[in-house]
């Protein structure tokens, strides 16, 4: 099968997605508009100048003939346009069938809430499309409120890749370590951990917190964390490897994200693989994964007090937590989490598009 992908070539999940089919055996090409190089895969950059994460690229929709162009060079079996409102939007102007547009989480959940235009946008490239994935179902409602109907709607969750994350059972540093793996962008509510951190650590001295990923707000943390003498405390590791995030978190002793929405949230599937016990923000997207004090414990947003408290607990029961949460981890990874068993709901989703 030939398959063409439209999405970020800096996205690490992209880079999955087209390094899976490639190393099935599939010709892949990627069509993006931030450069990248990927093993085995044919990627077309078309430059347009910078991409902000935060959205607001407009003038990405005035290089569909160029895709278009490179489409009908290559003819691809299926074009899959993975991010909705930016790439998915520009390939619905491009009219290829059959058509898949991924929805990965903001880009249902808050762009059609926020901008009236993409609200609009959207619900016509979801006309235009053959097939429609998002990566939980808690965005599936989501979709069908944008006039779309439920067949049409599939659930791929992204997973993760078993054979590098899991628990390798390392033996703990002698602090008691905190780790967050989310971008430094203010979806991801990082102030409110730092406050939290704050609180908690004036009772548990032995506190730390690593902080991994990068982002707009980086400076603007470090510069807080540095006003409340957290330095020493707290450290910016900035972005690592896959293999050097398994070991970062197999360190730890807790995961936290406190984010204000998300997707499939892979950094909390990836934490609970390797056996750390979370805490996470009250969101549909961590609910499907954590359940209150079997694997986790959930915190309302916005509530550093209430972060603070949960922090304590865990130093507090540790053993306990960690046991408990155990089993239950490797049941949620084994049925739901793994990368290449979710892939082949993709597969198969390829091969009735192309068969119809």
């Amino acid at each position: 099968m030939k398959i063409c992908y439209f999405a970020d070539g800096q996205s690490i999940h992209t880079q999955k997605w087209c390094t899976h089919f490639a190393n099935l055996g599939h010709e892949v090409h990627l069509i993006t508009f931030r450069d990248c190089r990927i093993d085995r895969v044919h990627v077309h950059f078309l430059n347009v100048g910078t991409i902000a994460t935060a959205g607001g690229n407009w003038r990405t929709l005035f290089a569909f003939r160029i895709v278009q162009r490179i489409l009908r060079k290559i003819k691809p079996d299926v074009f899959h346009a993975q991010y909705a409102t930016s790439y998915g939007i520009t390939g619905a102007l491009v009219n290829f069938h059959p058509y898949i547009i991924s929805g990965w989480g903001s880009d249902i959940l808050i762009s059609p809430k926020s901008s009236k235009v993409l609200r609009v946008l959207l619900k016509w490239a979801f006309r235009r499309s053959d097939a429609i994935t998002v990566v939980a179902k808690h965005m599936v409602q989501a979709v069908c409120d944008l006039g779309v109907n439920r067949e049409k709607v599939h659930v791929i969750t992204h997973g993760i890749n078993t054979k590098l994350f899991y628990d390798q059972q390392l033996t703990k540093q002698d602090d008691f370590t905190l780790i967050c793996t989310r971008n430094l962008e203010p979806l991801y509510n990082h102030i409110q951990l730092i406050e939290a951190f704050e609180i908690s650590q004036k009772k548990i001295p032995q506190l730390k917190l690593r902080i991994l990923g990068d982002g707009s707000l980086r400076k603007e943390l470090e510069e807080l964390v540095l006003a409340k003498n957290l330095d020493k405390q707290i450290g910016f590791i900035g972005r690592v490897s896959q293999e050097e995030m398994a070991v970062e978190l197999n360190k730890a002793h807790v995961f936290v994200t406190v984010s204000t929405t998300d997707g499939d949230v892979v950094s909390l599937v990836e934490a609970i693989a390797c056996g750390n016990f979370c805490i996470v923000s009250d969101i549909p997207a961590n609910c499907n994964w954590i359940t209150e004090g079997e694997n986790g414990l959930i915190i309302p947003l916005f509530d550093a007090e209430q972060l603070a408290l949960a922090i304590d607990k865990s130093f507090a029961n540790y053993e306990l937590y960690k046991t408990l949460s155990c089993t239950r981890n490797k049941e949620i990874v084994s049925s739901e989490g793994n990368w290449d068993k979710n892939m082949e709901h993709a597969q198969k989703l390829y091969e009735s598009l192309v068969k119809r």
